[in-house]
Protein backbone atom coordinates (compact mmCIF):
# COMPACT_ATOMS: atom_id res chain seq x y z
CA UNK A 1 0.00 0.00 0.00
CA UNK A 2 1.19 3.31 -0.66
CA UNK A 3 0.78 6.48 1.35
CA UNK A 4 1.65 10.18 1.13
CA UNK A 5 4.03 11.26 3.67
CA UNK A 6 2.77 14.05 5.66
CA UNK A 7 5.52 17.38 6.13
CA UNK A 8 5.17 20.34 7.81
CA UNK A 9 2.70 22.62 6.39
CA UNK A 10 0.23 20.06 5.13
CA UNK A 11 -3.04 19.14 6.78
CA UNK A 12 -2.84 15.67 8.25
CA UNK A 13 -5.39 14.87 5.28
CA UNK A 14 -3.19 16.03 2.49
CA UNK A 15 -0.36 14.17 1.10
CA UNK A 16 2.38 16.54 -0.94
CA UNK A 17 1.82 15.26 -4.34
CA UNK A 18 4.86 13.65 -6.37
CA UNK A 19 6.10 12.13 -2.95
CA UNK A 20 4.08 8.85 -2.72
CA UNK A 21 6.19 5.96 -0.66
CA UNK A 22 5.38 2.14 0.22
CA UNK A 23 4.71 1.64 4.13
CA UNK A 24 8.00 -0.50 4.44
CA UNK A 25 9.83 2.93 3.16
CA UNK A 26 8.31 5.15 5.57
CA UNK A 27 7.85 2.70 8.77
CA UNK A 28 9.63 0.04 10.42
CA UNK A 29 6.31 -2.27 11.70
CA UNK A 30 7.66 -3.73 15.52
CA UNK A 31 4.09 -4.85 16.79
CA UNK A 32 0.58 -6.14 15.62
CA UNK A 33 -1.43 -4.85 18.35
CA UNK A 34 -4.86 -5.99 17.16
CA UNK A 35 -6.20 -7.66 14.22
CA UNK A 36 -9.61 -7.82 13.03
CA UNK A 37 -12.20 -8.32 10.19
CA UNK A 38 -12.26 -4.69 9.72
CA UNK A 39 -8.51 -4.46 10.01
CA UNK A 40 -5.05 -4.05 11.74
CA UNK A 41 -3.44 -1.96 14.18
CA UNK A 42 0.23 -1.89 14.19
CA UNK A 43 3.22 -0.24 16.30
CA UNK A 44 5.55 0.95 13.76
CA UNK A 45 8.98 2.99 14.02
CA UNK A 46 9.40 6.29 11.93
CA UNK A 47 12.33 5.89 10.24
CA UNK A 48 13.24 9.55 9.45
CA UNK A 49 11.71 11.26 12.44
CA UNK A 50 12.72 8.04 14.77
CA UNK A 51 9.52 8.19 16.05
CA UNK A 52 6.77 5.36 17.32
CA UNK A 53 3.63 5.73 15.96
CA UNK A 54 0.27 3.83 15.59
CA UNK A 55 -0.70 2.30 12.06
CA UNK A 56 -4.51 1.59 12.01
CA UNK A 57 -5.31 -0.30 8.33
CA UNK A 58 -8.85 0.13 7.69
CA UNK A 59 -10.33 -2.42 5.54
CA UNK A 60 -13.96 -0.81 5.68
CA UNK A 61 -13.46 2.77 6.76
CA UNK A 62 -16.73 5.03 8.18
CA UNK A 63 -15.81 7.34 5.51
CA UNK A 64 -12.94 9.34 4.66
CA UNK A 65 -13.84 12.45 5.36
CA UNK A 66 -15.26 11.80 9.11
CA UNK A 67 -11.26 11.14 9.30
CA UNK A 68 -10.29 14.55 8.22
CA UNK A 69 -12.59 16.04 10.41
CA UNK A 70 -11.38 13.88 13.03
CA UNK A 71 -7.70 14.92 12.58
CA UNK A 72 -8.79 18.74 12.51
CA UNK A 73 -9.99 17.80 16.11
CA UNK A 74 -7.02 19.49 18.32
CA UNK A 75 -7.39 19.01 22.18
CA UNK A 76 -4.48 17.32 24.70
CA UNK A 77 -7.37 14.79 25.52
CA UNK A 78 -7.67 13.55 22.23
CA UNK A 79 -5.57 11.16 20.80
CA UNK A 80 -3.58 13.23 17.22
CA UNK A 81 -3.53 11.62 14.00
CA UNK A 82 -0.67 12.05 12.18
CA UNK A 83 -1.48 11.65 8.73
CA UNK A 84 -4.25 9.51 6.35
CA UNK A 85 -3.49 7.77 3.64
CA UNK A 86 -5.77 5.91 0.63
CA UNK A 87 -5.55 3.09 -1.31
CA UNK A 88 -9.21 1.87 -3.14
CA UNK A 89 -11.29 0.45 -0.23
CA UNK A 90 -8.03 0.46 2.54
CA UNK A 91 -7.43 3.58 4.70
CA UNK A 92 -4.17 3.91 6.55
CA UNK A 93 -4.06 6.10 9.48
CA UNK A 94 -0.97 7.00 11.45
CA UNK A 95 -1.77 8.13 15.18
CA UNK A 96 0.36 9.00 17.96
CA UNK A 97 1.83 6.66 19.99
CA UNK A 98 0.73 6.33 23.36
CA UNK A 99 3.15 4.02 26.13
CA UNK A 100 0.79 4.24 29.21
CA UNK A 101 -1.53 1.36 29.16
CA UNK A 102 -5.47 1.78 28.54
CA UNK A 103 -8.18 2.83 30.96
CA UNK A 104 -9.01 -0.77 30.79
CA UNK A 105 -5.74 -1.87 32.11
CA UNK A 106 -6.96 -0.81 35.57
CA UNK A 107 -10.64 -1.41 36.20
CA UNK A 108 -9.26 -4.57 38.30
CA UNK A 109 -7.49 -1.95 40.87
CA UNK A 110 -8.32 0.11 42.99
CA UNK A 111 -8.45 3.75 41.84
CA UNK A 112 -8.96 7.50 44.23
CA UNK A 113 -11.04 9.28 43.82
CA UNK A 114 -8.47 11.38 42.36
CA UNK A 115 -7.50 9.61 39.81
CA UNK A 116 -11.17 8.50 38.70
CA UNK A 117 -12.12 12.17 38.09
CA UNK A 118 -8.82 12.82 36.19
CA UNK A 119 -9.90 10.10 33.54
CA UNK A 120 -13.43 11.30 34.19
CA UNK A 121 -12.42 14.97 33.48
CA UNK A 122 -10.60 14.56 30.61
CA UNK A 123 -12.81 12.08 28.66
CA UNK A 124 -15.50 14.46 29.16
CA UNK A 125 -13.35 17.30 27.98
CA UNK A 126 -12.78 15.25 24.83
CA UNK A 127 -16.18 14.42 24.12
CA UNK A 128 -17.25 17.77 24.83
CA UNK A 129 -14.50 19.19 22.20
CA UNK A 130 -16.18 16.90 19.54
CA UNK A 131 -19.51 17.38 20.23
CA UNK A 132 -18.89 21.47 19.77
CA UNK A 133 -17.94 20.33 16.47
CA UNK A 134 -21.05 17.78 15.57
CA UNK A 135 -18.73 14.92 15.73
CA UNK A 136 -19.25 11.58 17.98
CA UNK A 137 -16.97 8.91 18.87
CA UNK A 138 -19.25 5.94 18.20
CA UNK A 139 -17.25 3.07 20.36
CA UNK A 140 -16.13 4.81 23.47
CA UNK A 141 -14.92 2.51 26.22
CA UNK A 142 -11.93 1.92 28.53
CA UNK A 143 -9.68 0.00 25.86
CA UNK A 144 -10.07 3.72 23.82
CA UNK A 145 -9.28 5.61 26.56
CA UNK A 146 -5.10 5.61 26.90
CA UNK A 147 -2.21 7.19 29.15
CA UNK A 148 0.76 8.61 28.49
CA UNK A 149 3.85 7.31 30.74
CA UNK A 150 3.40 11.01 32.54
CA UNK A 151 -0.15 9.90 33.31
CA UNK A 152 -1.89 12.16 30.64
CA UNK A 153 -5.42 10.54 29.46
CA UNK A 154 -6.02 11.08 26.05
CA UNK A 155 -9.25 9.38 23.80
CA UNK A 156 -8.80 7.60 20.69
CA UNK A 157 -10.29 5.61 17.87
CA UNK A 158 -12.73 8.73 16.84
CA UNK A 159 -14.58 7.42 14.14
CA UNK A 160 -13.38 3.87 13.69
CA UNK A 161 -15.46 0.84 12.65
CA UNK A 162 -16.83 -1.32 15.52
CA UNK A 163 -15.61 -4.74 15.10
CA UNK A 164 -17.95 -7.30 15.05
CA UNK A 165 -16.45 -9.43 18.11
CA UNK A 166 -15.72 -6.50 19.74
CA UNK A 167 -15.86 -7.03 23.89
CA UNK A 168 -16.86 -3.49 24.08
CA UNK A 169 -20.61 -4.40 23.01
CA UNK A 170 -22.15 -3.71 26.49
CA UNK A 171 -21.11 -0.06 26.32
CA UNK A 172 -23.70 0.71 22.96
CA UNK A 173 -27.52 0.86 24.01
CA UNK A 174 -30.06 -1.44 21.98
CA UNK A 175 -32.40 0.45 20.24
CA UNK A 176 -30.86 3.74 20.76
CA UNK A 177 -29.53 5.58 16.99
CA UNK A 178 -28.71 8.76 18.25
CA UNK A 179 -25.29 8.90 18.11
CA UNK A 180 -24.48 11.54 21.24
CA UNK A 181 -26.35 9.49 23.16
CA UNK A 182 -24.98 6.52 21.88
CA UNK A 183 -21.16 8.29 23.74
CA UNK A 184 -23.30 9.45 26.60
CA UNK A 185 -24.62 6.06 27.41
CA UNK A 186 -20.67 5.06 27.29
CA UNK A 187 -19.47 7.14 29.48
CA UNK A 188 -21.88 6.18 32.27
CA UNK A 189 -20.98 2.42 31.37
CA UNK A 190 -17.60 3.55 31.54
CA UNK A 191 -17.76 5.93 35.34
CA UNK A 192 -19.05 2.96 36.72
CA UNK A 193 -16.90 0.16 35.72
CA UNK A 194 -13.98 2.77 36.88
CA UNK A 195 -15.98 3.53 40.38
CA UNK A 196 -16.77 -0.01 40.96
CA UNK A 197 -14.05 -2.27 39.64
CA UNK A 198 -16.58 -4.47 38.61
CA UNK A 199 -18.03 -4.86 35.12
CA UNK A 200 -21.28 -3.21 33.88
CA UNK A 201 -23.83 -6.24 33.58
CA UNK A 202 -26.36 -4.60 30.65
CA UNK A 203 -28.98 -8.07 31.49
CA UNK A 204 -29.25 -6.50 34.73
CA UNK A 205 -31.07 -3.09 35.32
CA UNK A 206 -29.15 0.27 36.24
CA UNK A 207 -30.39 0.95 39.15
CA UNK A 208 -30.00 -2.33 40.66
CA UNK A 209 -26.14 -1.86 39.79
CA UNK A 210 -26.14 1.83 41.05
CA UNK A 211 -27.72 1.10 44.59
CA UNK A 212 -24.92 -1.44 44.95
CA UNK A 213 -22.69 1.49 44.04
CA UNK A 214 -24.17 3.85 46.28
CA UNK A 215 -23.56 1.80 49.42
CA UNK A 216 -19.72 1.11 48.63
CA UNK A 217 -17.57 3.55 51.29
CA UNK A 218 -15.05 4.21 49.41
CA UNK A 219 -16.56 5.91 46.38
CA UNK A 220 -17.17 8.92 47.27
CA UNK A 221 -20.73 10.59 47.29
CA UNK A 222 -19.38 13.10 44.22
CA UNK A 223 -18.54 10.83 41.92
CA UNK A 224 -22.08 8.81 42.74
CA UNK A 225 -24.05 12.10 42.36
CA UNK A 226 -22.14 12.52 39.07
CA UNK A 227 -23.15 8.79 38.15
CA UNK A 228 -26.94 9.15 39.20
CA UNK A 229 -27.55 12.12 37.09
CA UNK A 230 -26.19 10.20 34.16
CA UNK A 231 -28.32 7.11 34.81
CA UNK A 232 -31.62 9.60 36.13
CA UNK A 233 -31.60 7.51 39.40
CA UNK A 234 -33.35 10.31 40.94
CA UNK A 235 -36.26 12.18 39.47
CA UNK A 236 -35.24 15.81 41.10
CA UNK A 237 -32.08 15.65 39.47
CA UNK A 238 -32.06 17.43 36.16
CA UNK A 239 -30.04 14.98 33.57
CA UNK A 240 -27.16 15.85 31.80
CA UNK A 241 -27.90 17.57 28.08
CA UNK A 242 -24.46 16.87 26.93
CA UNK A 243 -21.06 17.00 27.31
CA UNK A 244 -20.18 20.26 27.54
CA UNK A 245 -22.92 20.21 30.06
CA UNK A 246 -21.77 17.61 32.16
CA UNK A 247 -17.72 19.52 32.05
CA UNK A 248 -19.61 22.74 33.39
CA UNK A 249 -21.23 21.04 36.37
CA UNK A 250 -18.42 19.10 37.24
CA UNK A 251 -16.07 21.34 37.07
CA UNK A 252 -18.26 23.58 39.76
CA UNK A 253 -18.18 20.47 42.36
CA UNK A 254 -15.50 18.26 41.77
CA UNK A 255 -11.86 18.54 43.74
CA UNK A 256 -9.46 21.59 43.16
CA UNK A 257 -7.03 20.47 45.11
CA UNK A 258 -3.50 19.98 43.31
CA UNK A 259 -3.03 16.51 44.55
CA UNK A 260 -0.95 14.05 42.58
CA UNK A 261 -0.71 15.11 39.08
CA UNK A 262 -3.31 18.23 38.62
CA UNK A 263 -5.14 18.14 35.40
CA UNK A 264 -4.92 20.56 32.76
CA UNK A 265 -7.81 22.28 33.24
CA UNK A 266 -6.93 22.74 36.76
CA UNK A 267 -3.67 23.91 35.87
CA UNK A 268 -5.05 26.78 33.71
CA UNK A 269 -7.52 27.75 36.05
CA UNK A 270 -4.94 28.60 38.63
CA UNK A 271 -4.44 32.33 39.51
CA UNK A 272 -1.07 33.98 39.41
CA UNK A 273 0.25 34.99 42.77
CA UNK A 274 -0.86 38.71 43.44
CA UNK A 275 2.29 40.18 44.41
CA UNK A 276 6.01 38.94 43.81
CA UNK A 277 7.36 36.49 46.14
CA UNK A 278 3.81 35.20 47.04
CA UNK A 279 3.88 31.96 45.30
CA UNK A 280 3.48 28.87 47.92
CA UNK A 281 1.80 30.70 50.17
CA UNK A 282 -1.95 31.20 51.15
CA UNK A 283 -3.44 34.35 49.32
CA UNK A 284 -5.04 37.10 51.09
CA UNK A 285 -8.55 36.64 51.88
CA UNK A 286 -8.08 32.78 52.81
CA UNK A 287 -8.34 31.53 56.42
CA UNK A 288 -5.73 29.26 57.84
CA UNK A 289 -1.67 30.07 58.09
CA UNK A 290 -0.42 26.43 58.04
CA UNK A 291 -0.43 23.98 55.68
CA UNK A 292 -2.63 21.00 56.16
CA UNK A 293 -1.57 17.45 56.01
CA UNK A 294 -2.59 15.80 52.93
CA UNK A 295 -5.43 13.66 54.09
CA UNK A 296 -6.95 17.37 55.51
CA UNK A 297 -6.54 18.73 52.26
CA UNK A 298 -8.53 15.41 50.78
CA UNK A 299 -11.34 15.97 52.69
CA UNK A 300 -11.93 19.76 51.99
CA UNK A 301 -11.14 19.01 48.89
CA UNK A 302 -13.64 16.33 48.56
CA UNK A 303 -16.01 17.78 50.95
CA UNK A 304 -19.84 16.14 50.46
CA UNK A 305 -21.26 19.63 51.75
CA UNK A 306 -20.13 22.50 49.84
CA UNK A 307 -19.78 24.73 52.79
CA UNK A 308 -16.54 22.11 54.04
CA UNK A 309 -14.57 22.53 50.87
CA UNK A 310 -11.93 24.80 48.94
CA UNK A 311 -13.48 28.17 47.73
CA UNK A 312 -11.11 29.49 45.11
CA UNK A 313 -8.02 27.74 43.99
CA UNK A 314 -5.60 30.17 45.59
CA UNK A 315 -7.06 29.04 48.95
CA UNK A 316 -4.91 25.86 48.63
CA UNK A 317 -1.59 26.22 49.10
CA UNK A 318 0.38 25.92 46.18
Amino acid sequence: MAFGETTEGHAPSEAPKGRVESIDQIFEIQTILRKSEEGHTLRALHKKLDRLMVLKIIKRPGGIRRLQDIANLKSVEIGEILGIGKQGDTVLVVGEHLDGGSVESLLETELSPIKVIDILEAVIQAMGHAESTGLTHGNLHPGNVLLTKAGVVKVVDFGMPRSREDFAAHYRPKGIADAHQVDRHALGVMAYEIMSGTLYESRRPRRNQFEELAAEQRVHPLLKYFLGRMWRIKEQDPPYEGFRDMWGASAAAWPSAPIGTPSRARRLRRPAPTRPGEAGRFSVGCSGAAPKPSDAVLRMALGARPGDRYGPYHCVRT
